[in-house]
């Protein structure tokens, strides 16, 4: 029997133990949730990006995945993502000025980060 609960404690379980989790609790998280909206390809383009957080003297962007994937079906999701990377990528040099050391997604049910 399928229970929301049990799949989330088992979520959560794995991120906590991940290398992920340790970089991004040892970041200063400088935002969450955080909103956008930029000129794109002659349109607006809005979004919200889940985290953005300071690593050592880098800043960084992220977006927290839920996808049930294998850490080889990684790569394959990264392509499918990397539009929206770009985007939030020139979202936040547009809206902070800042040079941002990488974007990455950060996949929940494997515990594996990736810069995009």
């Amino acid at each position: 029997m399928f229970s929301v609960q049990s799949e989330l404690v088992s979520l959560f379980e794995k991120f906590a133990s991940s290398s992920a989790y340790q970089e991004l609790k040892g970041a200063e998280v400088l935002g969450t949730e955080v909103p956008f909206a930029i000129p794109w390809d002659g349109q607006i383009m809005e979004g919200v990006i889940d985290i953005i957080y300071r690593y050592g003297d880098k800043l960084y962007a992220a977006d927290y995945k839920t996808d049930r994937v294998s850490e080889g079906e990684i790569d394959f999701k990264i392509k499918e993502y990397s539009v929206s990377a770009d985007i939030y990528i020139n979202a936040l040099r547009m809206c902070t000025g800042s040079d941002i050391a990488g974007f990455k997604l950060i996949f929940l049910s494997p515990g594996k980060s990736v810069q995009v």
